[in-house]
């Protein structure tokens, strides 16, 4: 569990910071949501205020599907 091709401890480290399971994680990441720096497998420190909002979103009942589309609108 925590992301494919990661360091566990960069996982660890974003579930404790942004309050995300590590199965959210991983199903976030599925969905392209939660991307690592692909040079070095780790999340960029900048990463934790996207997943913070990533978090609430989810604990407002919202599925990935909808944040995927949420994301396209605001990009």
């Amino acid at each position: 569990m925590g992301g494919k091709g990661l360091e566990p401890a960069a996982t660890k480290e974003l579930s404790r910071q942004s309050g995300l399971s590590l199965g959210e994680i991983d199903m976030l990441d599925e969905y392209h949501l939660l991307v690592p720096d692909t040079k070095c497998a780790k999340y960029r420190p900048k990463l934790v205020g996207w997943s913070k909002k990533l978090k609430e979103k989810l604990l407002m009942g919202w599925s990935c599907e909808q944040i995927k589309e949420w994301t396209k609108e605001r990009w």
